[in-house]
């Protein structure tokens, strides 16, 4: 019976099986880099103020609505900031007021004002 898979040659049947665990582990790659890799981000700026006075040389505090995220921002001495963020809405908070802004992928500027 030539050519059956009874008479298969070992040199074909190890090329047969190293391509299928070539595969495999070319998938398993792919997914483990897939899984690592951190979610596309924005570049989020703006000025902070407070009664449209500049919120200078301040810390912020921006939470995500999950509230699994919080990441602590320094304004300069005019009120402006910047940040990279996952893309969602974040909430916003200093000196206990709070507002809101958007994250999207890519750069956006979102100024924040606080009021009274």
């Amino acid at each position: 019976m030539r050519g059956s898979a009874m008479n298969r040659s070992p040199h074909l049947h190890f090329r047969a099986r190293f391509g299928e665990r070539l595969f495999a582990a070319s998938l398993m790659l792919g997914l483990i880099l897939s899984l690592a890799t951190p979610a596309a981000a924005g570049a989020v700026h703006g000025r902070v103020t407070w009664n449209d006075n500049p919120v200078g040389s301040e810390e912020i505090t921006l939470t995500d609505t999950s509230e699994k995220v919080t990441i602590q921002v320094k304004t300069d001495s005019k009120g402006n900031y910047a940040v990279v963020l996952a893309p969602g809405t974040y909430k916003v908070t200093w000196n206990g007021h709070t507002a809101a802004i958007q994250s999207y992928l890519g750069r956006a500027r979102q100024d924040i004002k606080f009021s009274d």
